[in-house]
């Protein structure tokens, strides 16, 4: 399931499906949400995904998620900054290669097992997902800076984190991290919402590696 994260959901109010040249392209509109969504399907198997939302304003989390079953994942490799995650406020650090993280569910101060699976990645080119169905990979295409797999885990005392249930997805906004004695937007201008009108667009490519 697509769906955004931030704006309201929308209603279908109008959906067309034709061919170009060898592509079958199914186009969506919406009244809310994700007003434009542009499914394109190629003859080797990619599918590629234009779509535009109204940016909502003050946000803390802005993008695109999909609705992939977690109990399925076994591991994630990607070309970005790596290896471990980011903040919206703590995005130094990172190195830009191939890296690979077999699937986790650390808790911060509870389990150790590091990098964290879980989380934003900044500077992504490509992000493959080897799961019990099979391999698929998100490709960027312009308009999401962040890739993401599920929500973080918060520790077991003084949480900072509110977030909603993610799946996978990319983004244009991501969340800035506090601390246990302070909230992010007391860190600091990069720990404060983004401002984000207009619209929003981006393009990405859901690619099939292989099955079992």
């Amino acid at each position: 399931m697509l769906q955004p994260v931030a704006p309201a959901s929308g209603r279908l109010v109008n959906l067309q499906a034709k061919m170009e040249g060898t592509s079958a392209v199914v186009s969506a509109t919406y009244d809310a949400g994700v007003r434009a969504a542009r499914w394109s399907i190629a003859p080797n198997g990619d599918v590629r995904l234009d779509y535009e939302f109204d940016g909502p304003g003050l946000v803390d989390l802005l993008g695109i998620d999909f609705d992939y079953p977690e109990e399925r994942m076994q591991s994630k490799e990607w070309f970005g900054d790596g290896p471990y995650r980011v903040w919206a406020n703590r995005l130094k650090g990172g190195s830009l290669w191939r890296w690979d993280t077999e699937y986790n569910d650390t808790i911060p101060g509870l389990t150790w097992q590091l990098p964290e699976f879980k989380g934003w990645f900044a500077r992504w080119v490509w992000m493959a997902f080897t799961t019990t169905e099979g391999r698929f990979a998100l490709l960027n295409d312009g308009g999401a800076p962040y890739v993401g797999a599920y929500s973080p885990r918060d520790g077991k005392n003084n949480p900072v984190l509110t977030l909603p249930r993610l799946g996978l997805g990319v983004y244009q906004v991501i969340p800035a991290i506090g601390t246990k004695g302070s909230l992010p937007s007391n860190l600091g201008p990069q720990g404060q919402p983004h401002d984000v009108t207009g619209p929003v667009k981006g393009s990405l490519v859901v690619r099939l590696l292989d099955q079992p």
